[in-house]
């Protein structure tokens, strides 16, 4: 059932995230979260992409994110759970940079870890090149 009980809660929070519901989302972060949002050479264009730790790190991605780009539409697939309770969901994105008005598509495989009924960790891996095109100016 735990299975079961964290494929659930990823569910919801996906559902938080792409709504744009961000303080409901915290309730299934631990106080010592750690988002890794694809951490790279990206970072310099997408100030979203990154490493944040804790509440205020969270925060301080998601403004980043809010305030880079508007997001049209999130899908994600069933998530897969392995037996370790560890969640892995793949799925994309597609976003619009304010700055150039470029449409991109960030494909990603999100991989999710637990204590107890709480998110610690938050691990995605993705293709930034898109991202990358729309920021670039010209």
């Amino acid at each position: 059932m735990k299975s079961q009980r964290r494929a659930a809660i990823v569910k919801e929070w996906f559902a938080h995230l792409g709504g744009g519901h961000f303080e409901p989302m915290h309730q299934h972060h631990s106080d010592d979260v750690v988002w890794e949002l694809m951490p790279g050479a990206a970072e310099k264009l997408a100030p979203w992409f990154g490493v944040f730790e804790r509440r205020e790190g969270v925060e301080e991605c998601l403004r980043c994110f809010s305030q880079s780009v508007d997001s049209e539409r999130v899908v994600i697939e069933e998530p897969l759970v392995g037996d370790d309770g560890r969640v892995t969901v793949p799925g994309y994105c597609d976003l619009v940079a304010r700055a150039t008005g470029r449409r991109f598509r960030i494909e990603f495989v999100e991989y999710f870890r637990f204590r107890g009924d709480k998110i610690t960790l938050v691990k995605v891996y993705g293709d930034t090149a898109g991202a990358a095109e729309a920021f670039r100016e010209e």
